[in-house]
């Protein structure tokens, strides 16, 4: 794909995720129903966009990788699924000090939120590489990042609604933006940096999939769980046929 496409896109597509950190304001105010649909959607999307593509995507990179590398291919691999289970634990020990430490409230919230900045920018940083595989996989990370995102932000708008209207929506729109603007100028990063970025964002966005996103025992919500994941899985088994 020319590059200048490539930006264009990536560019559009970081716009959207960015604007995710605005619209919450709103969203978090529709009927409840409709938000947890809405996550239930976003979380189908996920699981099978990290299980079918994403994962297995990083485990052939893996073996790609090892020519130049001095490793062996099972260790590189291994290394993936191991930054990937980090990004998995810092989201839920971050998680579980909000609800078990006895440290200020005030500490608990700036490190969620150090946490969510950090995770935003690599959202951003990453997509352009996404972007390069085609416009299907990059719709599809975006979705998952916008479902993401927005299962984080309304969490801290429902308990922190001033901070998040006046400053935190804005933090988190700059930090999209310099997350997309430091990938595309910027072009010295080599492969196995993102790819193990890849790995740390994919553990923490299945983890909060499981945290904020599965439908809680309600049969409608379930429905659009599983037709989400059947529709993406579908969709990406299709598109990996066609590629090939």
């Amino acid at each position: 794909m020319n590059l200048a496409i490539v930006k264009i896109i990536s560019l559009l597509l970081a716009l959207t995720i960015a604007l995710t950190h605005l619209s919450v304001v709103y969203l978090a105010k529709i009927d409840k129903d409709k938000q947890k649909i809405i996550t239930s959607i976003g979380g189908g999307i996920s699981v099978a966009y990290i299980f079918l593509h994403l994962l297995p995507e990083l485990a052939l990179k893996g073996k790609h990788n090892i020519e130049s590398l001095n490793i062996s291919s099972e260790f590189l691999e291994v290394s993936f699924f191991f930054v990937a289970l980090l990004g998995l634990l810092i989201l839920f020990v971050v998680d579980a000090l909000s609800e078990t430490s006895k440290i200020p409230k005030e500490n608990n919230f700036k490190l969620h939120l150090i946490y969510n900045i950090a995770i935003t920018y690599l959202y951003a940083f990453t997509l352009p590489e996404v972007v390069k595989e085609g416009v299907f996989y990059s719709i599809l990370y975006t979705f998952t990042l916008s479902a993401h995102v927005f299962s984080s932000d309304r969490v801290i708008f429902k308990f922190h609604e001033i901070f998040y209207k006046s400053k935190y929506r804005w933090i988190g729109f700059s930090a999209v933006l310099l997350g997309i603007i430091h990938s595309l100028t910027v072009e010295s990063f080599s492969s196995i940096q993102l790819d193990y970025a890849f790995a740390f964002l994919s553990g923490g966005v299945l983890l909060n999939t499981f945290l904020e996103e599965l439908p809680k025992k309600n049969i409608l919500n379930v429905k659009w769980f599983l037709s989400a994941i059947m529709l993406t899985s579908t969709s990406i088994l299709i598109t990996t046929v066609i590629k090939n």
